[in-house]
């Protein structure tokens, strides 16, 4: 299936029902069809799935890798996707989003039939942690928490099962349950299924996601057998409720839920366990649930739609239970641990806490009633007008990039004309940075407009007919690529990956992303070899690239260039070894 347009996207969010991520029942008076905290059974419905993937700056990330069931589709250049007419099960609803340079990303939730539903992913940077060698073992320090020790002779090839002895390169990340992000990039959702095949709620004490890749960038396990000592650090603020013994929990990438596998014990501030296997693990305290809703209006009994809605305990805001949106008529509902006392918090889409509720749970399911959340409404600016070349006449074909507020916004021209909403999360003035592209001609033109409140900005004009001074160009399988002006970023000291230095930068032709990582920012004009390139479908090798930088100018009014040439893994393709080569000329913004 294929990606929508912007407005598609915007009009199908008009839509969007209710997703609440631990819910796995629409009825909250019903009994649960697969028996008191019993995994209901598989129910098929048809329905559509609208969604956005971001990372962790809430930029959009476009060229992601979406599945759900059988359909598949990939994330515009704003992040987002749609998925219509298409067969999930209606109590786990599944969509995973994939991208190079991350670690996979999913949402498990409750489909709403014949409607729209939403969902939101925040994907995580694969960055490197260490390395060690198969044959003799070692541990590994995750650089925000945590660590992993591999005994000797324990690693496999993931596709074949021989064992590896060579150079292994572990990629890993611990998910801190006090984050505030945290429920964004938790996979699936915080249902679990235990031991005994009951559905639980989770209570997350720790999370770490780990991949381990080979010499050739090939994917490798655990072998049959061995284990590798995982330890996980507490969050201060959730040490002094931790339990002594926690069972812990794997995340199920075919299923989209947690298996409860093995348990952790808590040593100091940290637990610690033995695994046989990697994916996403979990040290979750299991609870018993119950049935709840409420419905959610601002202060003039107006409904609020697409508003996150979270559940936490109350004397410890790092204790997430459960999170969720509300439905187009303001409706949210789920599942939230029995007996206990709770908080509900409701916030705007851009992150503000405008209500917060104490209330106590008991066996019996629940409904708050009716919730007033005094809040301003936010706006969308619609930018709209008409581009055209330098001969006057309306281009053919174009991309459209609008940097305000410090997010990117893009869209296509098609036929000379564009229109654009977008999402304000200020009502303050602002400026718009705002840079035409003629995909035939690479030929743009910029344009700010001052004073950007919150009404719409109609009948701009531009001509792209001027050429750009910040490019990145690139020949892969012998096709050329350019990436849109306006798209480029450069980080400085990030170590993304265990390399301080990264140019990123998205494709105009196909949406597709692009970055190159590297060292030295001091050798001008003398060839680095430890460079890393990735790009969509095509994975990250080691040792066979170069990079040549021409210039590194100041900041703020310099820039960064140069050339490179090396190659890729081919995913799509057996992981065959392609060549390419390309140059690059940003601007420094550090």
């Amino acid at each position: 299936m294929k990606t929508r347009s912007l407005l598609q996207i915007f009009a199908a969010a008009a839509l969007v029902s209710f997703i609440f991520m631990w819910s796995c029942k629409k009825n909250t008076t019903a009994a649960n069809p697969g028996g008191p905290n019993q995994s209901p059974p598989v129910e098929y419905v048809t329905a559509t799935v609208t969604g956005r993937v971001i990372d962790a700056n809430k930029q959009p990330v476009s060229g992601a890798a979406i599945t759900a069931g059988v359909s598949s589709t990939s994330t515009d250049v704003n992040g987002q996707f749609i998925l219509t007419n298409i067969q999930l099960d209606k109590n786990a609803g599944y969509v995973m989003a994939k991208k190079t340079g991350y670690f996979n990303g999913s949402k498990t939730f409750q489909l709403t039939a014949a409607s729209s539903n939403y969902v939101e992913i925040e994907l995580i940077t694969k960055s490197q942690s260490g390395q060690f060698v198969a044959s003799a073992g070692g541990t590994v320090t995750i650089s925000n928490g945590g660590s992993i020790n591999f005994s000797a002779n324990s690693i496999v090839d993931s596709a074949t099962g021989a064992a590896y002895s060579g150079t292994v390169t572990v990629s890993a990340f611990y998910l801190d349950p006090s984050a505030a992000n945290f429920g964004n990039i938790i996979p699936g959702e915080l249902l679990g299924i235990a031991n005994d095949s009951s559905e639980k709620g989770l209570q997350s004490f720790g999370m770490i996601a780990t991949e381990l890749t080979g010499g050739s960038g090939q994917k490798l396990q655990i072998a049959t057998g061995k284990t590798a000592t995982i330890t996980f650090p507490v969050s201060a603020s959730l040490l002094s409720s931790a339990p002594s013994k926690i069972p812990l929990w794997y995340f199920d990438e075919i299923k989209g839920l947690w298996r409860e596998q093995d348990s952790a014990t808590l040593s100091g501030n940290n637990y610690i366990s033995n695994v046989s296997h990697f994916s996403f693990w979990n040290c979750d305290a299991p609870f018993t649930t119950i049935s709840f809703q409420a419905l959610i209006q601002d202060q003039n009994n107006n409904p609020l739609s697409a508003i996150k809605v979270a559940i936490e305990d109350p004397n410890d805001s790092a204790a997430l239970y459960s999170y969720g949106y509300t439905s187009p008529s303001g409706v949210v509902s789920g599942k939230i641990p029995s007996n206990r006392n709770l908080k509900i918090l409701i916030y705007t889409r851009c992150g503000d806490l405008v209500y917060q509720q104490n209330f106590t749970t008991s066996n019996a399911n629940l409904d708050l009633g009716t919730i007033n959340a005094t809040i301003q409404a936010n706006t969308f600016v619609t930018f709209s007008g008409t581009v055209t070349n330098c001969s006057g006449t309306p281009i053919t074909s174009g991309v459209l990039s609008i940097f305000l507020d410090n997010v990117f916004t893009f869209a296509n021209i098609t036929n000379g004309n564009f229109s654009v909403s977008v999402y304000r999360c200020y009502s303050t003035s602002a400026v718009a940075q705002i840079i035409a592209a003629d995909l035939s001609t690479n030929l743009i033109d910029t344009v700010s407009v001052n004073n950007v409140t919150n009404s719409n900005i109609n009948s701009l004009i531009l001509e792209a007919c001027n050429q750009t001074d910040e490019y990145i160009y690139y020949t892969l399988k012998g096709v050329n690529n350019n990436l849109i002006p306006g798209s480029y970023f450069f980080n400085n000291n990030d170590n993304i990956n265990g390399f301080p230095i990264e140019v990123v930068g998205t494709s105009i032709t196909n949406g597709n992303y692009f970055h190159i990582y590297f060292e030295d920012t001091t050798a001008i004009n003398s060839p680095q070899t430890n460079v890393l390139i990735s790009l969509t479908n095509y994975d990250s090798s080691y040792g066979t690239n170069t990079l040549t930088l021409t210039e590194f100018g100041s900041i703020g009014s310099g820039y960064i260039a140069g050339s490179f040439s090396g190659q890729v893994l081919d995913m799509l393709n057996g992981y065959a070894l392609v060549p390419i080569q390309g140059t690059f000329r940003i601007k420094r913004t550090n």
